[in-house]
């Protein structure tokens, strides 16, 4: 299967209000093509005099292996996790510490299946480290 963008968004509407209490701001939601990460989250941090903001946040999906409509899914929520945690300040032990894991198992607990790293053709593919754009 392939992912399209307005699936993404669909999913991210949905879930966002099922798991986030629709809380999370809406990011740029993007297909790409990558071979090492199955999905990513970024986004953009400005500094003013005596504080500073997160905006500009974009998920993107790589659509290089053939998944089912559930991994998609699974990976576009790993990726909601990311944003939560970026947009709440929460802070967290590392990429997928404490806090990370917590969302996870909760989410997971209503029969999704999210992980940190899948095994896709005999390699580790990392579903993301959130990266911060400068």
């Amino acid at each position: 299967m392939q992912v399209t963008v307005n699936q993404l968004e669909e999913w991210f509407s949905l879930y966002n209000k099922r798991y986030f209490n629709g809380e999370l701001p809406t990011p740029v939601l993007a297909v790409g093509n990558s071979r090492t990460r199955l999905g990513s989250m970024s986004w953009r941090t400005r500094r003013r005099l005596f504080s500073r903001t997160t905006d500009g946040y974009t998920i993107r999906i790589s659509n290089r292996f053939d998944l089912s409509e559930e991994q998609f899914k699974d990976i576009l929520l790993h990726e909601m996790i990311h944003l939560c945690i970026v947009f709440k300040k929460i802070k967290d032990s590392s990429a997928h510490g404490i806090e990370f894991q917590r969302m996870m198992k909760s989410i997971n607990a209503d029969g999704r299946n999210i992980t940190v790293s899948v095994r896709i053709d005999g390699k580790t593919t990392s579903e993301s480290s959130p990266k911060r754009r400068r």
